[in-house]
């Protein structure tokens, strides 16, 4: 385990401090503190909060919006309040020693009291560094006893079930594209025979209780709507009645069915409106709260009411860290970090949270994969490191549709698929299978003599760049003055209009002033290397050197791209 700071925040009176205690910290003895807060006044705001949260899913062209400027307010007075004296010197002990180690500090939060767990920690800013923690940091709420259950050994495949729930009186959801998106990420395990994803359509109780009786699961993947009811102070959600009408299931009862199966899921990802929202009388009334206490090793959920858009680009950016054998808690900062990308002005972000049962945050072991992963690598670590800033899965899918965050701090450790989490076991297994599939050389343990250095391998990786958002990180790493050749093809809708369409080349003669690149055609392809490079016209096809280090970015040359439609079909041949 890495660099952690774990706190326990207790109940107290409405108006007093409440106690804190530094239950551990990377190089601190730890500490005690208090958390002097008026939490029912910041409870009170907390529609508004979510209603300025909401409404930023609009594109504005603002420096700090108001709405921002409201929630930075609220997570600045959370953060100063919380690392006080004590408290607060470990915390920056910690995270000096785990920066200098080049890893993220994982923050781990015990909230004692319903009204501190309705609080939005994950707005938290950190006023000396001028950031919002949860997209720097890991940020965890704790839940449950210290122990973890062992990780679950897995004969492959991995076995993924989602759930689609779309009543027909409530708000239309996109499920179709969700679905669409996570079996994209998906796509070289199952193609590996490493995961296996299947789903129930217009779910129903009736219906997951006999998929859940008949095989075994290890990952549950909800797309639907969700509500917190006050009258009962229980977190719901949303499945199909026998009429198509929504039928509430609270969290308790889901619970139970859970609970019934053998094995328990370890990993539950709903991806609907309110899942992570807790009440002011039960600690543990919340949808995702509740699925952790009951055994469910890990629950990724959403406090607020989330757009379609955002819900879609989280799912994207979570499931493609994993695929890079990321942690639970690093693929839920990466799929805030998908959500930025989404508009300069977006604080959905915040909405995402993650429960944790236990310690551990291994959830799968794949001995069999791990065992043909250190045969062919040839050295003790089964993986190699992932590409640096890379959200994508290796292979070629392109999966982080992401403006990803500042300079990666991680080591580069190479043990992956034995700590691998969640679908991070199929992942890592997946890019352990690299080593035997075409393409792979295994290395000879005498080269012939006189063989001299291997010449660079072509490598041709093709994949889908949505015109519905700005930037798409891909799966290609550049190396500077490394030959690339970049083709396109592909029509694309501005605004959804069929009349105003257009290649890779863009709106021939069109310069617009939400154009990146001024001097190129209106919603043309374009890239960039690494997440500060200099954009550049791609179009439909270019031939190129790579002018830095960095993975490849593909986009959009319209920043309001809200509201396109379609994808470019990309071809990049390389040299690895």
């Amino acid at each position: 385990m890495g660099a952690v700071i774990e706190l326990e925040i207790s109940a107290g009176e409405p108006s007093r401090a409440r106690p804190v205690r530094v239950l551990r910290a990377t190089g601190s003895e730890g500490g005690r503190g208090a958390f002097d807060l008026d939490v029912d006044a910041l409870v009170a705001r907390l529609s508004s909060v979510e209603a300025t949260v909401l409404a930023s899913a609009v594109p504005a062209r603002r420096t700090l919006s108001a709405g921002e400027g409201e929630v930075r307010r609220i997570g600045a007075e959370l953060f100063d309040r919380l690392f006080t004296g004590d408290v607060g010197a470990a915390f920056r002990t910690s995270r000096a020693l785990a920066h200098a180690r080049g890893e993220n500090l994982q923050l781990r939060l015990r909230l004692e009291d319903p009204a501190l767990a309705a609080l939005p920690w994950e707005a938290m800013f950190d006023g000396a560094t001028g950031t919002y923690l949860c997209r720097k940091e890991s940020l965890i709420r704790q839940i449950g006893p210290p122990e973890s259950l062992a990780p679950l050994r897995v004969d492959p495949p991995l076995r993924i079930l989602g759930l689609l729930s779309s009543p027909r009186n409530l708000a239309t959801l996109d499920v179709e594209a969700e679905r669409d998106r996570l079996e994209r990420a998906l796509a070289p395990h199952v193609a590996a025979g490493l995961a296996r994803i299947e789903w129930i359509e217009q779910v129903s109780w009736d219906r997951l209780h006999g998929r859940l009786l008949a095989q075994a699961w290890h990952v549950l993947h909800f797309v639907g709507h969700s509500r917190y009811q006050d009258e009962t102070d229980e977190g719901e959600l949303a499945f199909c009645g026998p009429d198509g009408r929504a039928e509430y299931v609270g969290a308790a009862a889901l619970a139970d069915l859970l609970d019934e199966t053998e094995p328990t899921p370890r990993l539950v990802v709903l991806n609907s409106c309110m899942s992570g929202a807790s009440g002011l009388r039960e600690l543990y009334s919340g949808t995702a709260a509740a699925l952790v206490r009951s055994g469910i090793s890990a629950v990724v959920a959403m406090q607020f009411t989330v757009s379609d858009a955002a819900a879609l680009a989280f799912a994207h950016g979570f499931y493609a860290a994993l695929a890079y054998g990321r942690t639970i808690d690093d693929a839920t900062r990466s799929g805030r970090i998908a959500i930025l990308g989404l508009s300069r002005d977006t604080l959905e972000w915040i909405t995402p949270v993650l429960y944790l049962r236990g310690e551990d945050t291994r959830l799968f072991t794949v001995a069999e994969i791990q065992s043909l992963a250190g045969r062919h690598a040839g050295a003790p670590d089964p993986l190699p490191p992932a590409p640096a800033d890379a959200e994508a899965v290796a292979g070629g899918t392109p999966l982080g549709e992401s403006v990803p965050p500042g300079p990666r701090r991680r080591r580069r450790t190479a043990a992956l698929v034995g700590a691998g989490i969640g679908l991070a076991a199929i992942a890592a297994a997946g890019i352990a299978l690299a080593a035997v599939l075409p393409g792979h050389r295994e290395p000879d343990a005498s080269p012939a003599p006189g063989a001299g250095t291997p010449s660079p391998v072509p490598t041709t990786t093709s994949f889908a760049i949505p015109a519905s958002q700005l930037w798409t990180v891909t799966a290609v790493e550049c190396a500077v003055d490394e030959p690339l050749q970049i083709r396109a093809t592909g029509i694309v809708q501005h605004g959804g209009t069929a009349d105003r369409a257009s290649g890779p080349d863009g709106m021939d003669g069109e310069r617009l002033d939400t154009n990146v690149v001024d001097d190129a055609n209106h919603a043309a392809l374009i890239g960039r290397v690494g997440e500060s490079g200099a954009p550049f016209l791609v179009g439909s096809a270019l031939d190129m050197t790579c002018p830095a280090d960095g993975a490849l970015f593909l986009g959009i040359n319209d920043e309001g791209y809200v509201g396109n439609v379609g994808d470019f079909d990309v071809t990049v041949t390389h040299e690895q």
